[in-house]
């Protein structure tokens, strides 16, 4: 399965080398979740990637983030900011078997992931993924839908909710399943 992990210009030497390793989830390291972000779709358009914005304390973008990149954070409350890189600059190919079975689904990681969970970060997760996702309800689940209710088929299946194409790595995807790397073009392509 041809798959794709958006990342920085920077960090492609070591992604050569290395491989891709696991990043940032909810509940921290203390968390343990060891997974690499991918998808099949050749567009960082609707995955919440960050594009070099600012955020601004005082917003929810800001008050999830900063948690999980307290690094980034300047200023003095409460008047703190963030200056995020950009995610979108190149997209790592990679093929990896079907029966690989390092390679999660969306609702197979939604099963494993979110039950771990506590409570709050339960919602923090899910109200992360809805964000990331650039929100991807239409207009009629935007309204008091139970935020617990997210990851269930039928609600794809209605049209309620995008598919965005996610799977999850668990371990780091390792130097011999990338197949090439794409740069970002002016146009919003991506090419060798």
């Amino acid at each position: 399965m041809i798959l794709y992990h958006f990342t920085r210009r920077q960090n492609v030497a070591l992604i050569q080398q290395h491989g891709i390793n696991p990043g940032k989830f909810p509940g921290g390291e203390s968390a343990n979740f060891k997974l690499v972000s991918l998808t099949s779709r050749l567009s960082p358009v609707g995955h919440g990637l960050f594009r070099g914005e600012a955020l601004y304390e005082g917003t929810r973008a800001f008050d999830v983030v900063s948690g999980i990149f307290p690094e980034l954070v300047v200023g003095k409350l409460p008047n703190r900011s963030m200056k995020m890189f950009d995610q979108t600059e190149v997209a790592i190919e990679v093929e990896i078997p079907l029966v690989d079975q390092n390679l999660w689904g969306l609702w197979y990681f939604a099963s494993q992931v979110v039950p771990l969970l506590e409570s709050a970060e339960q919602d923090l997760f899910i109200s992360a993924s809805l964000a990331s996702a650039d929100f991807p309800c239409n207009d009629a689940c935007n309204a008091r839908l139970d935020a617990r209710t997210i990851f269930y088929r039928p609600l794809v299946r209605a049209g309620l909710i995008n598919n965005r194409g996610w799977h999850f790595y668990k371990g780091a995807v390792a130097p011999a399943l990338i197949n090439r790397v794409l740069y970002r073009q002016p146009d919003g392509s991506y090419a060798q």
